[in-house]
């Protein structure tokens, strides 16, 4: 099964179970309206950034019992049912982080999508989006962050209560590799932190 159907089937199966998370179908289609391959600052499929960790687990199946980033205060992991290129970052008990990666066809509600290059991005996104060189790889390797409130904020870690924003990692072939998105989180360069 190809990645795109398999992501298909994952949203096809978790809306057919009728309520997921405590919604319903109807509230699933809505919130589904920009299609099954995009991803927001609120969510992607039927993920919802603030999501209860009970409600991932009811979605998507259960929590693994061991991970490489997992503590009481923190997890990030791939649920069961889920694409294997899709992470979920749990805080606390609550969805805080969705990421994207490999060969997913995922794209932003702007239409980016993974393997795009990066440089076009930045100049598209210069007045309202900001742009890191990457802790870890050189250039043109980097982080372009985009609030939701579409406000610019160069190299600070933003941490107001209800932000929500994405951002858009690329690779050292000056790609996108991974699309982050939700609260503050999004921010952290080493799983959790």
């Amino acid at each position: 099964m190809t990645i795109g159907k398999r992501v298909t089937a994952w949203i096809a199966a978790a809306m057919a179970a009728g309520s997921v998370a405590g919604c319903t179908v109807t509230a699933q289609a809505d919130a589904l309206a920009g299609g099954p391959d995009v991803i927001t600052p609120d969510g992607f499929g039927v993920l919802r950034i603030g999501m209860s960790r009970a409600e991932i687990d009811a979605a998507l199946g259960p929590t693994p019992t061991e991970g490489e980033w997992a503590s009481d205060e923190c997890e990030y992991y791939s649920p069961l049912n889920a694409p294997d290129d899709l992470l979920v970052m749990v805080e606390n008990g609550v969805l805080t982080r969705i990421t994207v990666m490999g060969e997913l066809p995922v794209r932003t509600a702007d239409g980016v999508g993974l393997g795009e290059p990066i440089e076009p991005l930045k100049a598209r996104y210069q007045t309202n989006g900001s742009w890191t060189p990457h802790v870890y790889v050189e250039p043109p390797a980097g982080y372009l962050t985009l609030w939701a409130d579409g406000i610019r904020r160069d190299n600070q870690f933003y941490d107001a209560e209800g932000a929500r924003g994405l951002v858009l990692e690329a690779d050292i072939d000056g790609k996108v590799a991974y699309i982050h998105a939700g609260t503050p989180s999004i921010q952290y360069v080493e799983g959790c932190s």
